[in-house]
């Protein structure tokens, strides 16, 4: 008695092989490179996703270079203790189509809190971020508070440095 005759014996035969190749080429993969183009744009930061800018300054302490950058410009006299709060110095808004969530971290900039108006939460307490969000939808703005507590005989490379706004799609 005959289990397999021979064209289905070639079949089975032939199906065997395509698998075990398949297999081969499957474990033999690792990786791929795939080429997509992208375009790398510098705005200004009112045009940005996230746009900054002066709020309610009138002072003039709030500049924005042409590289998009939001600067504080203020002095103080390094020989006493000083408090400054500024309400509402710059706004935030969110010019993307997505709703986000967002934070602002300090690097090196001692003694400056963060406070988005009308809110009991802080980005930054004296120089440290907290690491809170805010959520901000399409379309939307919030203004920040700023305020700097500084010691007595504080120099000024002490409160340079680099405040980074961050966001991610809600």
């Amino acid at each position: 008695m005959q289990i397999f005759s021979a064209s289905r014996l070639g079949l089975l035969l032939a199906l065997t092989l395509i698998i075990a190749s398949t297999m081969v080429a499957v474990a033999a993969y690792s990786s791929s490179t795939v080429v997509s183009p992208a375009e790398i744009k510098i705005v200004s930061t009112s045009d940005a996703l996230l746009a900054l800018s002066s709020y309610k300054d009138p002072c003039a302490l709030v500049t924005t270079s042409n590289q998009g950058l939001l600067s504080f410009t203020f002095s103080f006299d390094s020989s006493n203790h000083q408090e400054y709060n500024f309400d509402e110095l710059f706004k935030i808004k969110n010019n993307s189509t997505d709703d986000v969530k967002l934070t602002i971290e300090s690097d090196g900039v001692n003694y400056i809190s963060l406070q988005p108006s009308n809110s009991g939460s802080y980005f930054v307490i004296n120089g440290v971020s907290t690491g809170n969000f805010f959520d901000l939808s399409s379309g939307e703005e919030i203004t920040i508070n700023v305020s700097f507590t500084i010691p007595e005989n504080t120099s000024q490379s002490e409160t340079e440095g680099v405040l980074r706004v961050k966001a991610m799609a809600r």
